[in-house]
């Protein structure tokens, strides 16, 4: 009963910090025009919002300034908030619908963190940490902004217990595959990092538990992957970026890059192979 106390009185208290925080307009935040965007027809895409240093791209941007499809960011909150403005629109209306659903889901953070402090130390710890989770400032922020951190803070909560059931009952491991998998589709980091949670299973010799986490957690992010090959023409990971990293891919279009035309590498003065 006191842990549902908790629960609701985080939602309290995130809907308090929403009707205190000013809302801007729809086009200043990325996850909304994308959503507006999709809704629009255009697909998950959007101009890029900073200023190419490339002049070739500067050129490919003034002729063309359309949302061009992409990867901009990782596809769950974008998601969300098409499913959401789909029935509420993709206005002020819809935004603050948006808001007031994350803050419920908000409410799920002091239950998941008691869980894991019952099992790190004791009943009385869990009940400590799921109250002090309610005092956490920019943990009660995130549900105020269309920028969706909740979602992430709380799927990684679901990350961290999954993976305490699974090394200590060697059961749920695809519940973990499916939680790194939703977190690989908010963070695009946990396209690396996934596959080492996934593993961490074989530190007790758990190989089928940690081969199943895996490959669920490959299942749940094989659509948004195979989208970005179709679309871009080369493999993509969770999100297109000016910059190449392990888990990112270029993108033409992408403003900001560090690289010319001619393969030179603007900021660091090196050509790229």
């Amino acid at each position: 009963m006191r842990l549902l106390f908790l629960c609701i009185l985080s939602i309290v208290l995130r809907l308090a910090v929403l009707t205190v925080t000013p809302m801007g307009e729809p086009h200043e935040y990325e996850q909304v025009v994308i959503a507006q965007n999709a809704l629009n027809g255009d697909g998950f895409g959007m101009a890029w919002p900073y200023q190419p240093l490339d002049s070739a791209r500067a050129q490919l941007w003034k002729s063309d300034p359309t949302p061009h499809p992409s990867a901009f960011m990782p596809p769950f909150v974008p998601a969300v908030a098409t499913a959401v403005f789909s029935v509420a629109g993709g206005e002020r209306f819809g935004i603050m619908v948006m808001l007031v659903l994350q803050c419920l889901v908000g409410g799920l953070i002091p239950w998941l963190i008691a869980r894991i402090a019952r099992r790190m130390a004791s009943e009385r710890a869990s009940m400590i940490a799921a109250t002090w989770s309610l005092i956490f400032i920019p943990g009660l922020v995130s549900s105020a902004t269309p920028a969706g951190a909740v979602w992430y803070a709380v799927c990684g909560l679901f990350v961290i217990d999954a993976v305490q059931i699974l090394l200590a009952e060697g059961r749920g491991a695809w519940k973990l595959g499916v939680a790194v998998g939703l977190l690989t589709l908010m963070r695009s980091e946990f396209l690396a990092l996934g596959v080492l949670v996934c593993a961490l299973p074989v530190l007790k010799r758990n190989w089928k538990g940690a081969s199943l986490a895996l490959a669920t957690m490959l299942v749940v992010i094989a659509p948004w992957l195979a989208r970005n090959a179709a679309e871009f023409g080369q493999p993509v990971g969770i999100i297109t970026h000016p910059w190449r990293e392990m888990w990112r891919g270029a993108n033409v279009h992408a403003s900001g890059s560090g690289y010319a035309a001619d393969g030179w590498n603007i900021w660091e003065g090196e050509r790229y192979p």
